[in-house]
């Protein structure tokens, strides 16, 4: 289900409640924002 959610992706029906699914899609969408918002980390070798 969280694979579902992470790909913005409807459930099966009656698992559940539209409002709490959009809870968890706006979740992780923010998740995926705040990743390729972050600079990449640079190593010195």
């Amino acid at each position: 289900m969280r694979t579902y959610a992470r790909n913005g992706e409807n459930p099966p029906d009656g698992f559940m409640c539209p409002g709490g699914w959009k809870v968890l899609v706006t979740y992780y969408e923010s998740l995926q924002a705040e990743d390729t918002n972050q600079a990449p980390a640079v190593l010195s070798t």
